[in-house]
């Protein structure tokens, strides 16, 4: 009995040892990223971007180049969870990545293209996504970004849908360029659908006669744009141009 309870505390005391040199050598990183990139990095975290990080697959905190100490100290703030608009950096991985058969896709069913609405008058936005389960929507205010992408137990991504509006110009002959920043309507559809098709009411309606541009956003989990294997990203959404009068 004596005997094991000495290996015990002997295997505690490598343990908690061993545990202290690692957080030692994190901390020692942190502070000297020049240092940090010399010693030997199997089996402990790489410290901002490398190479060695990508090839072996080790854990990376890439966001410790903007922390104190770091060569680009303060350029960045660090990703909370939080939509920080004044620039971040977050160190979430992409998460689980679908097969190129399981890309998702979206159509917009109304309004379509070319078509005309009442100036103010309420109408309902309908879309259609396919390869998508629908319903997977965390908290914005603070979760935004924070998650990797999960598929489910059918390879398909979780996650949801959104809508933009966008006053383009009064008419096709005096098009404004569309700010990033700027939209008449937006919408994060949560909802689940086994069909895929979501609907969303735009209640007052749009103010101004000209031309619009309606727009899908399809976002995983925590909102972060989804991750395909392909260069097919754009493909994933759908876009129409319609008027109102």
């Amino acid at each position: 009995m004596r005997n094991s309870v000495a290996i015990l505390a002997l295997v505690i005391f490598v343990l908690t040892f061993i545990s202290s040199e690692v957080s030692a050598s994190y901390s020692s990183c942190q502070k000297d990223l020049k240092k940090c990139k010399k010693e030997k990095k199997e089996d402990r975290l790489v410290i901002g971007p490398s190479k060695d990080a990508f090839k072996k697959n080790l854990p990376q905190d890439f966001c410790a180049i903007f922390k104190k100490g770091g060569s680009k100290e303060g350029q960045l703030r660090q990703a909370n969870g939080t939509q920080i608009l004044t620039g971040v950096c977050s160190n979430t991985p992409q998460g689980e990545i679908p097969k190129v058969e399981n890309m998702p896709s979206t159509l917009i069913l109304y309004p379509d293209n070319g078509d005309k609405i009442k100036k103010n008058e309420p109408f309902t936005i309908k879309v259609k996504t396919q390869k998508l389960e629908l319903g997977f929507f965390s908290d914005p205010a603070i979760t935004y970004n924070t998650f990797p992408q999960v598929l489910n137990k059918h390879g398909l991504i979780q996650g949801h849908q959104h809508v933009t509006i966008q006053f383009l110009g009064k008419d096709k002959n005096n098009l404004d360029f569309p700010d990033a920043t700027k939209f008449d309507f937006f919408k994060g559809l949560n909802d689940p659908s086994k069909d895929g098709i979501l609907n969303v009411k735009v209640d007052k309606g749009l103010p101004k006669k000209g031309l619009y541009r309606m727009c899908t956003i399809i976002s995983s989990f925590s909102h972060q744009s989804v991750v395909l294997p392909k260069a097919q990203r754009g493909a994933s959404d759908d876009c129409v141009r319609f008027s109102v009068v």
